[in-house]
């Protein structure tokens, strides 16, 4: 084989472990509010953070594990976007649910307020999957607003899609070399 054939595998090898990389892998740094909860039961570092705007609000929901338990810890930040300051009231309320409930028949949890206006509570779940959170609050109309967020906690299972992806990239790549010494042999 050349050279040139052995950089581009090289370099095809490199980018394909680049892009299978879990995204905690790459996290090494933390943007905006996941810092603000490395004071307790560290370590631990945030799953996701995604920011929505609903009405006059900016809401942005974090969660992370706590190690070695089956507890996580729910974290919501409200901005009012008008007045560019943080949601002050006291009544946000969180509803966790798995895909086969109904968010209705759960039981909400009251969130504690915690140092720079964000809104947590602890959740524990009985085992790994995709959960929902909707996060409840009233504005300044008193009107409730709602927004759900998607969680997944724990390992769900394997992600065929990308193996057979995976797979077939190398399949091709076999077939090309095999062609290539068919070619270079006539």
């Amino acid at each position: 084989m050349s050279r040139r054939f052995n950089k581009y595998m090289i370099i095809f090898i490199a980018l394909a472990a680049f892009v299978s990389a879990e995204r905690e892998v790459l996290a090494h740094h933390l943007a905006g509010l996941p810092h603000y909860g490395y004071q307790e039961n560290y370590p631990k570092y945030s799953k996701v953070e995604e920011k929505r705007t609903s009405g006059d609000y900016e809401i942005t929901f974090s969660y992370y594990k706590i190690y070695n338990t089956n507890t996580v810890e729910l974290v919501v930040y409200i901005k009012n976007i008008k007045t560019g300051k943080p949601y002050s009231g006291s009544n946000v309320t969180f509803i966790v649910y798995s895909e086969a409930q109904h968010p209705e028949d759960t039981d909400p949890y009251v969130s504690n307020i915690a140092t720079g206006n964000t809104y947590r509570a602890g959740w524990k779940y009985e085992i790994d999957g995709i959960y929902f959170m909707r996060v409840s609050f009233a504005d300044e109309d008193g009107s409730i607003i709602n927004e759900e967020f998607k969680m997944q906690i724990g390992e769900v299972g394997t992600n065929w899609k990308w193996i057979a992806i995976t797979g077939g990239a190398f399949l091709l790549l076999f077939c090309i070399v095999v062609l290539k010494k068919r070619a270079d042999m006539k």
